[in-house]
Parts: C-alpha cells; sequence; structure tokens
C-alpha cells in the first residue's frame, strides 16, 4: 500500500518494480487528492494489471491517505512504502516471510539513497539525509529496542489488524516526527519490532535548500512535539544522553561547546536572519566551487539552526519546557526521522 500526492511523473517508477513481485497480492494507491493525472494513470495500468486498486482521495494528508488505504486493503498482512521509495527484487517476499505468524510485529526494510547522483546543491543536503540515516541504521542493529523509539519509516511492514488497531491517523506529529510517534504508539500498543537490511527499496530522496529548511524547521517543532505528548515514554527535555533504547533528539550534538552555548542565542531573532544569510553565502559558494565539504557543512549548520528556531517556536508556542542554553543543552544533527537536521 503507498500513498501519494501529485508524484504522476514518478509513478511508473514506482508501480512496476511492485507488480513484478510474485508474491504481491494487490497494491492499493491511495492518492491523495492530486489534480496531476496520477489517478488516470493508474486506473489505466489497473486496466492490464488488476492487482491494482485505486483511492481517488479528497485531500486529506499522509496520516487520513494511509489509514484509508490500510482499511482498504484485503490481505492479512500490509507493507506500506513511500511514493519515492524503489522495491528491489525480493522486497515484498521478503516482508511476507516475516509475518508468516502473524505476530504483532513491525518490520523496518533498508532505504538507501544515492546521493552521488545529484547535482550540487542538492548532493550535499541527500549526503546528510544519508549519513543520518547510515547511523539511525547502526543503531537499530546494535538494539533493536530503538526500531520503534527511532522509527524511520516509507519501506515498513506489519498485520493489518495490528495497523488498524494501532491506527496511523490522528498522530498528534503531523510531519517531521510522525514516523517516530508511530513508533512510539506500536510500542505502547506492545508490538515489537525487527529491521532487515536485506529488505531493499532505494529511496529516491532529492530537496533543495529551502525545502530542507522547511524540513528541519518542522522537525525542531514535531520533536518538541513528540516529548509534550508522550512524556510518559521519552521524556519531557530532548535527551542527549537518552536512557536504554530511546534516541538522543537534543539539537547540536556534534557542535563544539563555544558553538553550542550560541546556537540558541543565534537561532532567534534578531540574529537569525543574518546567521541563515552568511551560511547560506558558503553553501553557495560550495555549489559554484563544487566542493562537497563546503557545501555539506553549510548545509548543516543552516539545518540545525532551522532545527533549534523550531524547538524554541513550538516551546514558547505550547508553554511546554524552557530551551535550555549552555554546553550541555542541545543536540545536533541526530535526526530521530527522516527529515534530518
Amino acid at each position: 500500500m503507498a500513498p501519494t500526492y501529485k508524484r504522476r511523473r514518478g509513478l511508473e517508477r514506482f508501480v512496476e518494480p511492485l507488480l513484478r513481485e510474485p508474491e504481491l497480492h494487490e497494491l492499493v494507491m491511495a492518492v491523495d487528492g492530486s489534480d496531476d493525472g496520477s489517478v488516470e494513470w493508474l486506473k489505466e495500468r489497473r486496466r492490464d494489471d488488476g492487482r491494482i486498486v485505486v483511492l481517488d482521495l479528497p485531500n486529506r494528508g499522509a496520516g487520513a491517505t494511509r489509514q484509508a488505504g490500510i482499511e482498504a486493503a484485503s490481505g492479512d498482512v500490509v507493507l506500506l512504502l513511500d511514493d519515492d521509495v524503489i522495491a528491489e527484487p525480493g522486497l515484498v517476499g521478503g516482508h511476507l516471510r516475516h509475518h508468516a505468524d502473524l505476530e504483532p510485529k513491525v518490520v523496518i526494510g533498508y532505504m538507501p539513497n544515492d546521493w552521488n547522483r545529484l547535482p550540487p546543491g542538492r548532493r550535499g543536503i541527500a549526503y546528510i539525509y544519508r549519513e543520518a540515516y547510515e547511523l539511525r541504521c547502526s543503531e537499530f542493529r546494535a538494539d533493536p529496542n530503538l526500531v520503534l523509539h527511532g522509527f524511520w519509516g516509507g519501506n515498513f511492514s506489519m498485520p493489518r489488524r495490528d495497523f488498524l488497531r494501532v491506527g496511523v491517523e490522528g498522530i498528534a506529529v503531523k510531519r517531521g516526527q510522525d514516523d517516530r510517534e508511530f513508533g512510539i504508539r506500536c510500542a505502547k500498543a506492545g508490538m515489537r519490532a525487527t529491521f532487515d537490511p536485506t529488505l531493499i527499496g532505494e529511496h529516491l530522496y532529492d530537496r533543495n535548500l529551502t525545502q530542507y529548511r522547511s524540513d528541519c524547521r518542522l522537525q525542531g517543532e514535531s520533536v518538541r512535539l513528540i516529548h509534550d505528548v508522550h512524556a510518559d515514554l521519552v521524556g519531557e527535555e530532548l535527551a542527549e544522553l537518552p536512557g536504554p533504547s530511546h534516541v538522543a533528539d537534543a539539537v547540536g550534538q556534534r557542535l563544539p561547546p563555544v558553538v553550542r552555548w550560541a546556537w540558541p542565542v543565534l537561532a532567534r531573532d534578531p540574529l537569525f536572519a543574518g546567521a541563515t544569510a552568511a551560511l547560506t553565502v558558503l553553501f553557495d559558494a560550495g555549489i559554484r566551487l563544487e566542493h562537497l565539504g563546503l557545501e555539506v557543512h553549510a548545509a548543516r549548520a543552516i539545518g540545525s539552526l532551522e532545527t533549534m528556531r523550531g524547538v524554541i517556536t513550538q516551546t514558547e508556542r505550547g508553554g511546554g519546557a524552557s530551551v535550555p542554553t549552555g554546553p550541555g543543552a542541545l543536540a545536533g544533527s541526530r535526526p530521530a526521522q527522516r527529515d534530518p537536521a
């Protein structure tokens, strides 16, 4: 099952590998109010392969669209893929084998992205994303309990009855940390989890600087919301040294201590605009010089400042815990979900 929104040009690349999977029972495509020809193409493709189920839905956002797709599915096991994750051979069957006994279990596959294929200006951002993702996967291997607490969606499966029991709709965090919140809900529902790196889908991650900045701002707001909504499990404060089986989600952990003192100040007005403008100049220089290191370091700093600003914004908006200052206060570039900071 896959939700999709205004990605008509990429649908063929997404759909065809799945239709080549012999274990595929059906492919539910939940179209979230797109007017770009997605519905028409899917219905035309269905004429040749009746396993495609097309849901033409009003625009309601990812959660409601996923929920509708899961409810429409008829199989005992649902594999939920993002529409920019391209299945490699064996993906469907591999997920299905994990669920032979239909125990309450979540199975997460592996979603590498090829940052090197992108041009300067996008390549460095995709590199940051890949680095963050590989760090999270290494944590999954070291501690299977982190699979739920540091959930990274886009390629995962569950028995349908457990999907319906836990629910993917009504999640308090709409984006940014919505994957992680779903994992927390699964943990509270008594699910266990498995990370299987042999279940591969290529993630076509591709963001420009404007999109990346927006993602990071949302990441900061939503990580604060995670602690507001699920303080009983993750605590009230963003964590730099979390307890067992929990993820570090404070902002700026890789920063030198002197810089970390200044980070909450730079993320506020009136300094924020000037700081991000200066870093953008460095980012643009990295593009012109085709210097990956400069591009990456500048983008990482911009993203971390945007994340910090998001934390501050949500803290002030929600009246939550105060934003700490000082060298032990902030976390850095260890994102807890799919939009890195």
